[in-house]
């Protein structure tokens, strides 16, 4: 994918604002009522879902893409042969649709984000958001100590929302 472009959200600066905001929600409340998500956030989450299959499927078309390129070009090939392969492998058009869909699922993260969250199932759907789209390490025993803290919160507030955080999926 093209290099240098920069968004106003990280995925790490995600994580954390929903970890803090998860963990000041539920400071206190050890049993909350899982009670359903704001329906804008729930919306939200629909797209979210749609937009991670079609993020999926132009990444695998842009990889299909790219290795059929790399299998044709060969030692030696001028830049001008290498460009008329790239363009017959469809390189940049499916460069173009693996960009657009990380973009499409950046402006749902910060919609989600922007997002009041005031029940369980709000800041669940912000925690399963984040487990997705965020750093799978977070989940391995091998990770930092804050990163792990975080990735046990928004475990904790899935299941206080019911949600089994083992069947969580990250991209």
């Amino acid at each position: 994918m093209a290099q240098g472009k920069s968004h106003s959200i990280t995925r790490r600066g995600l994580l954390t604002g929903v970890a803090t905001t998860a963990a000041t929600a539920l400071a206190g409340s050890p049993a909350l009522p899982a009670i359903a998500p704001e329906p804008a956030l729930a919306a939200l989450e629909q797209e979210f879902a749609q937009a991670i299959v079609i993020f999926q499927a132009a990444h695998k078309r842009y990889s299909a893409c790219e290795k059929r390129f790399f299998a044709l070009c060969r030692r030696g090939q001028t830049k001008r042969v290498r460009a008329r392969i790239r363009r017959q492998c469809d390189v940049p058009a499916a460069e173009a649709a693996a960009d657009a869909s990380v973009e499409a699922l950046y402006q749902l993260m910060r919609a989600m984000a922007a997002s009041p969250s005031r029940s369980p199932g709000g800041l669940a759907v912000k925690a399963r958001t984040v487990k997705v789209w965020g750093y799978p390490e977070w989940w391995d025993r091998n990770a930092e100590v804050p990163e792990r803290l975080a990735a046990q919160v928004l475990d904790a507030v899935m299941a206080m929302a019911g949600i089994d955080p083992a069947t969580v999926r990250t991209v």
